[in-house]
């Protein structure tokens, strides 16, 4: 079937086998357009045909519930993806066909499905829209596969080496799959289980109470790829004698994001007390702050500088009676930063109503939004100083092929 004469084929084209009947969605909403239909019949080995001629429908096409999550387009991310779409007012179901799944899925507006591919082939999701009568309106989505799916690994503390204190917090990689993860840690051997922590979603476990002893303490980290437990062990050596306080964030060394941000370090396995000073003349100085933070092993510190100077952070720890320190330098950026557009991503907007998120940028005291069609800068759908608010939703979109332009 197509509409660019007869025996064209750029709206339909398919081999039915021996069956005598075939559906065809999304035909012309256009009473105008003339549709050229060939039928072929295999005729003692012979292909042989008859054309007919039609015109296009002129009744509105029913609207198609769109894929909300994953994004269409992208990557997924395991074996195992909840498939999340919009709910269309007056249909009675949903029907939703991959590879590895094809049914009506009810009333409902998402479907985990499993099993997904993960050897390099594309990934096609077709989500029907059901309506009374046998009406369907169907769009059809493109994924890329998950990669080779991989298990989570410890990123620190480092394999092998000595932990800072009792209390550690431990983080590893997502992986590629996993949907949780498990942590355990023991003295016995790889895979005993002496502290009993949880399996979550979360990449970061803080473990408290370890000994100070040297001992070798064994972690086994898990992580759940479709509903198999898999596992890497490392092992560890604990803190011994009074150890001080170590930075942990930011990262010694690196550049600060902001002109306030809040410093993090491990607890000392003898330290009673800490104390932390900044300063912009060298080590030890403390002219942008200085504070005892108690217990605490967290601090914001405000007001740092933008001006590529280097900041020099001294962490003290109390120790036996004695004040102890490490050393720290940090780089500042610089200049202010314009605020950036966060979500929705760029690429396609599938629904009429929209909401606009962006950052709050660095010195930034209003904002204002363009939203048009009419090219970069153009404002004809939204044009609107937002003040100090840092979202804006809009809910007259155009849904067709248009190029929305948005300028932040």
């Amino acid at each position: 079937m197509g509409n660019d004469g007869a025996g064209s084929s750029n709206i339909f084209s398919l081999n039915t086998g021996s069956a005598t009947t075939r559906t065809v969605f999304n035909l012309p909403a256009n009473a105008t357009t003339i549709l050229y239909v060939r039928l072929w019949t295999l005729l003692a080995g012979v292909w042989q045909f008859t054309d007919y001629i039609y015109t296009g429908t002129n009744a509105f096409p029913p609207v198609k519930a769109t894929m909300i999550s994953p994004v269409p387009g992208t990557t997924l991310t395991s074996s195992s993806v909840t498939f999340t779409w919009t709910a269309v007012a007056g249909a009675t179901g949903y029907f939703l066909s991959t590879e590895v799944f094809s049914n009506n899925v009810g009333t409902d507006t998402s479907k985990l499905l499993t099993g997904l591919p993960t050897d390099g082939a594309p990934v096609y999701v077709t989500l029907i829209t059901l309506y009374p009568g046998g009406v369907y309106a169907y769009e059809r989505y493109l994924y890329s596969p998950a990669g080779t799916l991989t298990k989570a690994a410890m990123q620190s503390p480092a394999p092998g080496s000595v932990l800072s204190g009792p209390n550690v917090t431990f983080n590893w990689s997502q992986g590629i799959g996993p949907s949780a993860y498990r942590l355990t840690a023991g003295f016995a051997g790889p895979g005993s289980d002496t502290l009993g922590l949880s399996a979550s979603s979360a990449t970061t476990q803080l473990v408290t109470g370890l000994p100070t002893d040297g001992s070798i303490l064994y972690v086994r980290l898990f992580s759940l790829i479709g509903d198999v437990w898999q596992f890497n062990d490392y092992t560890y050596t604990t803190a011994t004698g009074s150890i001080k306080g170590a930075m942990q964030s930011p990262a010694p060394g690196s550049t600060l994001a902001a002109a306030s941000v809040t410093f993090n370090w491990s607890a000392g396995s003898g330290a009673a007390q800490y104390r932390i000073d900044a300063g912009s003349i060298g080590f030890g100085s403390s002219n942008l702050f200085s504070l005892n933070t108690g217990t605490a092993t967290t601090q914001t510190i405000s007001g740092l500088p933008r001006n590529e100077s280097n900041v020099y952070v001294r962490l003290w720890s109390l120790v036996g009676g004695n004040w102890q320190y490490n050393d720290y330098v940090y780089s500042t950026a610089t200049g202010l930063l314009k605020a950036e557009l966060q979500s929705p991503a760029p690429g396609f907007v599938r629904t009429p109503e929209v909401t606009f998120t962006w950052s709050t940028g660095l010195g930034a005291t209003q904002y204002h939004l363009y939203v048009g069609t009419a090219g970069v800068g153009s404002h004809n759908i939204v044009d609107q100083n937002t003040g100090s608010a840092t979202t804006l939703t809009v809910n007259y979109i155009p849904t067709g092929a248009t190029i929305l332009y948005v300028r932040l």
